[in-house]
């Protein structure tokens, strides 16, 4: 019988909560721009065990929650809010879309936003009208 690797022992030990937020984690860091070294040198951490927090491979501890909380600029319910075990899967959590959000959100000019946001839903209501006809 062949032995299991670390990693396959942990992934069957995986809490769905762990890795929602660690996805949470990923997203908040993503969208402020921040890579895996600097937040791990803002909580004292090395960039590998950010890297394993944001698979879920690992619980992270309360206090430590609230040292990541700080660091990204959010409440530590931030981490448990719109919980969703496949989010992983789900299309708002690509780095695609939150590094437009993050481009979309640094438009100071309201009425800039208010056109690309217009623009956006306009090319997205052609493509669904499209499907439909196919």
């Amino acid at each position: 019988m062949p032995k299991s690797t670390p990693a396959k022992r942990a992934a069957r030990h995986m809490h769905p909560m762990d890795i929602h937020v660690g996805l949470r984690i990923r997203q908040r860091r993503i969208l402020l721009g921040m890579n895996m070294w600097n937040l791990g040198a803002a909580v004292g951490l090395s960039f590998q065990m950010i890297q394993k927090y944001e698979a879920g491979l690992y619980c992270i501890p309360v206090s430590r929650l609230f040292e990541l909380a700080n660091a990204l600029d959010v409440s530590p319910s931030f981490f448990f809010e719109a919980s969703r075990p496949k989010a992983k899967d789900h299309p708002l959590c690509t780095r695609e879309t939150m590094d437009l959000v993050r481009a979309y959100t640094t438009i100071s000019n309201s009425s800039v936003r208010h056109s690309i946001a217009e623009t956006i839903r306009a090319i997205a209501a052609t493509a669904r009208s499209n499907r439909r006809r196919s």
